[in-house]
């Protein structure tokens, strides 16, 4: 019997230690403040804003005419940030002039900026700015002009220009 109330003293102390260290925890966390959850919300955001128009217009001259051979014909166009109904582009853009075709070499062909003359770097010209909300108009010249061995509407139909341009990154 005395075995007995010695096990049973040592499980009680075991106990009441136990009983007393998840109580001390419980108060702890209670009065900490900290609580053991998950919480959701959803929030609405409605805007008004807008998204930037970027506006690249591409304004032909007149038709080249060249009569034969060793004439000089002339294309303009022009390149402008702006549309017809006066509404000036949002963003800053770039663009540069590509000749779509391979140049033969009986042409001779020559692009004028503002009357200087561009180089051509595998049939694109450098790269040239249009600024954001300013208008500006930029002027081009083509002056093609045939050696020998092709006729005129041959030039004429197989030479075309395109502007590729993209939003620069602010």
């Amino acid at each position: 019997m005395l075995k007995i109330t010695k096990k049973l003293k040592k499980d009680t102390s075991k106990r009441g230690i136990t009983l007393v260290i998840v109580s001390s925890l419980v108060i702890l966390f209670f009065f900490s403040g900290f609580s053991i959850g998950k919480g959701y919300t959803k929030t609405d955001i409605e805007t008004t804003g807008e998204i930037a128009k970027p506006i690249l217009e591409v304004t032909n001259g007149e038709t080249i005419s060249m009569k034969q051979l060793g004439d000089t014909g002339t294309y303009e166009f022009f390149v402008r940030n702006y549309n017809e109904e006066g509404k000036i582009t949002d963003v800053a853009l770039e663009y540069y002039i590509e000749i779509l075709n391979d140049i033969n070499q009986n042409i001779e062909l020559k692009i004028y900026k503002e009357e200087k003359e561009i180089e051509l770097n595998q049939n694109k010209t450098e790269t040239f700015t249009m600024p954001a909300k300013q208008e500006q108009v930029d002027n081009y010249k083509i002056e093609i002009k045939c050696k020998e061995n092709i006729s005129v509407s041959e030039i004429i139909d197989n030479i075309q220009i395109k502007v590729h341009s993209e939003q620069v990154e602010s």
